[in-house]
This record gives C-alpha cells, sequence and structure tokens, in this order.
C-alpha cells in the first residue's frame, strides 16, 4: 500500500492540485461534505449577484442618459454603451455585453426609428454571439424629445416604458416585476 501510494505521489501525470487523502473512511466523507458544502455557498453567492444590464443608447444621448442610468443602477448592474476608441474594440464590447447581459434596456431617444429596430435585430442575432439564453427582459425606454413616431411605435419585441415627458421612476415599475420574476 504505502509503495502504490508513494508511486502515485511521484507519479507525473498527477496534477499539483490533486490531493491524496490518506484517512480513515469517516475522516474521508467528512472531507468531501466540507468540500460540497464550499461549493454549494459559492454558487449561492453567485446566484445573489445583482443582474447585469446593457443599457444601449445613441451617441446623441451621452448627456441626457444620467437621471435613467442613476435610477437603473440601484436595481443592477448597468453596462453603458461606449463610443469612445478603436471602432473594433466598441463592436467587441458591444458584442460581449449583448452575449453575458441578463437584461437590456434601449433608450430611444435622440436616435430614429430605424437606429432603434437595428439594435432590434442585434438582440436577436445575440446567439451568434454565444448567447446561450433568452434575456431576462428587453425594454425600450421611450424618452423625449417627443416625436408623433414616438407616439405611435409599437412592438412585440420588447416591453415599453414611456418616459417622453421626462424621467418618471414609478413607470419602470412593470419592467423591474419582469426582472425579478424572471
Amino acid at each position: 500500500q504505502r509503495k502504490f501510494i508513494e508511486s502515485m505521489r511521484l507519479d507525473p501525470r498527477i496534477q499539483h492540485s490533486t490531493d491524496l487523502l490518506e484517512t480513515s473512511l469517516e475522516d474521508f466523507k467528512s472531507v468531501v461534505y466540507e468540500r460540497l458544502s464550499k461549493k454549494a455557498v459559492e454558487t449561492k453567492s453567485t446566484a445573489t449577484r445583482l443582474k447585469q444590464m446593457y443599457l444601449i443608447f445613441d451617441r446623441q444621448d451621452l448627456e441626457t442618459i444620467a437621471p435613467w442610468r442613476d435610477f437603473l443602477f440601484e436595481h443592477f448592474e448597468v453596462i453603458c454603451s461606449v463610443f469612445d476608441g478603436d471602432e473594433a474594440d466598441i463592436r467587441a464590447f458591444h458584442e460581449e455585453n449583448l452575449r453575458l447581459s441578463d437584461v437590456v434596456l434601449i433608450h430611444y431617444g435622440a436616435g430614429s426609428e430605424i437606429w432603434l429596430r437595428r439594435k432590434l435585430r442585434e438582440l436577436l442575432k445575440s446567439s451568434a454571439y454565444g448567447r446561450t439564453e433568452p434575456f431576462g427582459a428587453v425594454g425600450i425606454l421611450v424618452a423625449p424629445p417627443s416625436t408623433p413616431q414616438k407616439r405611435a411605435f409599437k412592438t412585440h419585441e420588447a416591453m415599453l416604458i414611456s418616459q417622453c415627458d421626462g424621467f418618471v421612476p414609478e413607470a419602470f415599475a412593470p419592467f423591474l416585476d419582469v426582472v425579478k420574476a424572471g
């Protein structure tokens, strides 16, 4: 038995992170139980993390997005659109956020309806970026300036949150309920 144990310790195929436990069966059970319990605690802490929201907006809205971003930060880890840097880096950042975010909110402010529809199509293509699950929620924040096109805008692809008259936190309640339920 000692020769066998010694040969295992010296075997180059055994990884350095491998533990060789020389103990009674009861002690072995205790060690296994402790390690499994530790994994369960790590899993719980991962499950209680804040959900990540990708807040997509047009460059023209960079100066006006603050009230919504700050409000949403109370409920989510908010990742905002990026506009500075190399175009390839910006695109990679966008695709990574589409792949990893739990929730997406598109700020429909200064951007056109064509821009908005393009962003909705990108959400559908997110599986091509490696996304394996559907988003927990997708919302469209209809923000100032108010236009006839925005007032008439409808879609089945996302939940609409009307904010045409400015920031109103109460209007987010249905959206937040959907996120919490999911």
